[in-house]
């Protein structure tokens, strides 16, 4: 599998460096325009330990800034054929491995920050199986949020809260507030009740900010 990947990689790239440069990221908006709803993807790297103690290896492709490739490596019903099943996803935008923090900050988060200090409303959901670098992305987008937020705020009066909730299944977990005790477990974080208002929004009720 893994040398016919390599092929397929090594082809990939051939197309791609044939073809016109990336688009740039104001091109890239372009494309989505005022969409109300936005997919993005980032890769995570293989760490060594996957590789050498599991024997994991890579089996997903970023081609160019919208296109991932899954590479779903399968036997013939003679148990002994191998084959490769590649299948193609289209998203607004894709990250590799190599992408910093930053970036995808940049190109997925900071709109919503800009349109919150304009007073509009924005939210952004993180899927993705266990370990997959969900809180990696999320913990360095809300320190850029932070930064992005508080840039021209004269640290003298409060002019913004924010509250930091975990969305799991049918229960909802307060990031901020420090951690809790169920007399088995420590440092968990306490659960809230979502309560419907009367507009017909929901809040967090007792979410610290």
């Amino acid at each position: 599998f893994l040398q016919a990947l390599d092929i397929y990689r090594r082809d990939l790239m051939q197309k791609r460096d044939q073809q016109d440069g990336e688009p740039t990221e104001a091109e890239q908006d372009a494309d989505v325009g005022g969409a109300a709803l936005r997919v993005y993807l980032r890769k995570r790297p293989l760490f060594p330990k996957e590789e050498q103690t599991r024997g994991d290896y890579d089996i997903l492709s970023v081609c160019g800034p919208k296109h991932a490739v899954v590479h779903n490596c399968l036997f013939q019903a003679d148990l002994k054929t191998p084959y490769i099943q590649h299948s193609t996803f289209v998203f607004d935008r894709v990250f590799d491995e190599r992408a910093e923090s930053i970036e995808v900050y940049h190109a997925s988060a900071a709109r919503l920050v800009e349109g919150a200090l304009n007073g509009q409303i924005g939210t952004m959901f993180m899927f993705g199986q266990t370990g997959s670098g969900k809180t990696h992305t999320m913990t360095a987008i809300q320190e850029a949020a932070a930064q992005q937020l508080f840039a021209d705020s004269d640290d003298i009066l409060p002019w913004v809260s924010v509250q930091v909730v975990e969305l799991r299944g049918n229960r909802t977990f307060d990031l901020l507030a420090p951690g809790v005790s169920d007399g088995r477990k420590h440092n968990l974080r306490p659960e809230l009740k979502l309560r419907e208002q009367g507009d017909g929004t929901y809040s967090a009720e007792g979410a610290a900010e």
